[in-house]
């Protein structure tokens, strides 16, 4: 990961974790006033609301924190095309360039489903343009010797 990568990812842990701050105070006052008022549909709909993207949020957070903490390389690339499945029960591909690969090595297919930040699946387009994140734990990295 490139010290800007790290650098965004480290500004957006932050900004998520204000979020959580912030949602986790306002989950605390509406517990407070339930207590002694009680909750209307409308309030509990909320407070539901709130719970689940508070768990988002400390996923997503936890997520990031461990990136940050892995050694990593990001690499270009294109979708040059989508393959779809000889079966039915295959899944669809999609085939990626890989810009600063071997020449001999630059395509690479993936099974064309990601996720998005709400959890949705989503698809990539031919033309799109695609990072490739390369991480591992530290353990299983040495230091690279200067020859």
């Amino acid at each position: 990961m490139s010290e800007q990568d790290s650098l965004g990812n480290s500004n957006t842990v932050d900004l998520m974790k204000q979020e959580l701050a912030q949602l986790t105070q306002k989950q605390s006052e509406a517990l407070k006033e339930a207590t002694f008022l009680g909750m209307t549909p409308s309030r509990a709909k909320e407070y539901e609301q709130r719970r689940d993207q508070i768990a988002k949020l400390v996923a997503k957070v936890h997520q990031l924190d461990e990136q940050l903490d892995q050694p990593s390389a990001t690499l270009s690339g294109t979708v040059e095309k989508i393959i779809k499945p000889l079966v039915s029960n295959e899944p669809e591909k999609a085939q990626i360039a890989v810009e600063q690969a071997d020449h001999l090595y630059k395509e690479i297919r993936i099974e064309n489903t990601l996720t998005d930040a709400d959890g949705e699946q989503v698809q990539l387009k031919p033309g799109a343009a695609v990072n490739i994140v390369i991480q591992a734990d530290p353990e299983d990295t040495i230091k690279k010797s200067e020859n």
